[in-house]
């Protein structure tokens, strides 16, 4: 029985990649008709069957899952470079967003409020740091905040604090916004 991934299924959407960037190419998957391949029968495809790597050469793989995508290709034109972009619209790599800019500090009673300008893109939540010295060492004073602003409070009158932000994503933290500084005032 072959089984049709989903057409959310990665290995569907890597098909989907690959025709847009070679629409002329015969991509099948299992389930879908025309391909008989299941990837039980070549080395990689017993692999990615559960067949332990020193027994691929002579184990056949007892089943399948699905997971395979046979493209049938000229040998004489065989180029892996014809893959690296569908394979990179497949996988993106993922990265940590930019620091926010402009970071401002208004110091009013009791509190000091931090306002800045997210990234152009990728920032999903924002942290807050702060330090008693200019330049760090900052301590994280509150995460996930998912406003281009945070309120400080119950702070030390007369006393200057020193602030960064950075954005984070799921790719995680990277940079420090450039620093803003306010001198807590009295409630």
């Amino acid at each position: 029985m072959d089984l049709t991934p989903l057409a959310t299924d990665i290995i569907s959407v890597l098909r989907d990649h690959l025709l847009v960037h070679h629409p002329t190419w015969d991509v099948d998957l299992p389930g879908a008709g025309a391909c008989i391949l299941n990837a039980t029968d070549n080395t990689q495809g017993r692999l990615i069957n559960g067949v332990p790597a020193g027994s691929v050469c002579d184990t056949p793989a007892s089943s399948y899952n699905g997971r395979f995508i046979h493209i049938e290709q000229d040998s004489g034109f065989r180029n892996p470079c014809d893959c690296i972009n569908p394979v990179r619209d497949t996988f993106p790599v993922r990265k940590p967003p930019a620091a926010p800019t402009s970071l401002t500090a208004a110091a009013s009673r009791g509190k000091i409020t931090l306002n800045w300008h997210a990234p152009p893109h990728g920032a999903k939540v924002y942290n807050s740091k702060r330090s008693t010295t200019s330049g760090r060492p900052y301590q994280t004073i509150t995460t996930s905040v998912t406003s281009t602003a945070y309120t400080n409070r119950g702070l030390r009158s007369g006393m200057t604090y020193y602030y960064v932000a950075t954005a984070v994503n799921d790719a995680g933290e990277r940079g420090y916004s450039n620093q803003a500084s306010a001198k807590a005032r009295r409630l």
